[in-house]
């Protein structure tokens, strides 16, 4: 739930759109040119690729076509002819966007770019690119083997994944953590012996949105956790492209009967009597932020995963008790070179930046900013003194 920056705010956008453009002429259907349109050499270098005729390709084209209607016919052209067809059958306002003034296969190739690369205001698709037909319960069997063509035989995201230039497409696009959750790396390797790359998911599911499985905006560099727990839900979810939780949702510890003691008394052992619990900040969020915010807690196991993390705040509480104001101002003095503010002891101390612009950068950096403020809160008011916090078992020593 962390936002991160869109491939057109990217200082490499139009290096990042070239590698993305080049890899969907090589999957899709349509003809080269009409998918690099802005790059007419490298159109005209590609030459044309039809798709294998295997025996399941061989059945799909003769539902759509009869032998004479295709004979004599070059391969490439089929499969354009056989994707306009697919498409027409799936979706008329589409059709028409991507075809009307078009023959021979050939699309509208600003209608397709805008498909491809279309920007989402808060996850929703635009009202006039949202291709979905309404069917009757009669026409759902075959509304589905369109849906199914339309994935499988149009646009193919296995053929997509599986591109030699995915790591690289990938790796340009510079999301380092898990924006779902903000608890897992998701490093892109392209070495040759053992690449690896985070999992792409479909903010707008395939299932039922099989005409974005390409779009670059639907595609959400993932960990393998946040894409298992979200996999077809269609929810209204944060869309990370355009907005995160930021402050609006906090990450506190709700120690059970508020006897939070323990912790900052700088107990290493002390109990993990707590939970860790995302809740509302104190600036007010409108109806329609509120409901995505819920929505992405409850999909991506928020609450629940990160109980994992209870060890992590512990040592923060106790790292607190042992670095005071006085232990921050000391360093800053003796290494004023290093840092030339005491927020950047702080940062070193904690091993991460934990401003907002940079929770992109590390896991658990927002809990960490969170609960950092939290803690010092909870010191400035004084501890014991009209705070609320119930302190019990005074005289125990409790650092041993």
């Amino acid at each position: 739930m962390i936002k991160i920056t869109p491939y057109f705010d990217l200082p490499d956008q139009k290096k990042i759109l070239a590698t993305y453009l080049n890899m969907i002429a090589d999957v899709v259907p349509f003809f080269p040119e009409d998918v690099l349109w802005d790059f007419p050499k490298a159109a005209t270098m590609r030459g044309n690729k039809p798709r294998n005729r295997t025996n399941k390709y061989l059945k799909v084209l003769s539902h759509y076509f009869d032998e004479k209607a295709i004979e004599n016919k070059e391969k490439r052209t089929v499969d354009a002819l056989l994707a306009q067809e697919i498409i027409k059958h799936y979706s008329i306002d589409m059709h028409e966007a991507l075809y009307r003034g078009f023959s021979g296969g050939h699309v509208n190739p600003e209608g397709l770019r805008r498909l491809l690369t279309f920007s989402m205001p808060f996850g929703k698709p635009p009202a006039d690119i949202d291709y979905r037909n309404r069917r009757s319960k009669a026409q759902q069997p075959y509304y589905k083997q369109y849906s199914d063509d339309m994935y499988d035989h149009v646009f193919r995201y296995e053929a997509f994944s599986n591109h030699p230039d995915i790591y690289r497409f990938v790796k340009m696009l510079g999301v380092e953590v898990c924006p779902y959750c903000n608890r897992q790396y998701i490093t892109t390797v392209s070495n040759d012996s053992k690449p690896i790359r985070p999992q792409l998911d479909h903010f707008k599911n395939k299932k039922e949105y099989p005409y974005f499985a390409l779009s670059i905006n639907n595609l959400i560099p993932s960990c393998g956790v946040c894409n298992l727990l979200k996999h077809n839900k269609d929810k209204d979810i944060l869309y990370p492209y355009q907005e995160g939780v930021e402050d609006r949702y906090v990450f506190r510890t709700e120690p059970r009967d508020n006897r939070i003691a323990l912790l900052l008394s700088g107990a290493r052992m002390a109990p993990q009597d707590f939970e860790i619990k995302l809740a509302p900040g104190l600036k007010p969020v409108d109806r329609q932020f509120e409901t995505r915010i819920m929505n992405s807690i409850d999909i991506f196991a928020v609450n629940d995963l990160y109980q994992s993390h209870k060890t992590y705040v512990s040592d923060m509480y106790f790292q607190r008790y042992i670095i005071t104001d006085e232990l921050i101002d000391a360093i800053h003095k003796q290494f004023q070179e290093l840092f030339p503010s005491k927020e950047e002891v702080k940062h070193m101390l904690l091993m991460m930046n934990t401003e907002p612009e940079h929770w992109k950068d590390r896991p658990l950096a927002k809990l960490t900013h969170d609960i950092k403020e939290e803690i010092d809160g909870l010191y400035q008011n004084r501890v014991g003194e009209d705070s609320g916090i119930d302190i019990v078992d005074a005289d125990i020593d409790l650092c041993k």
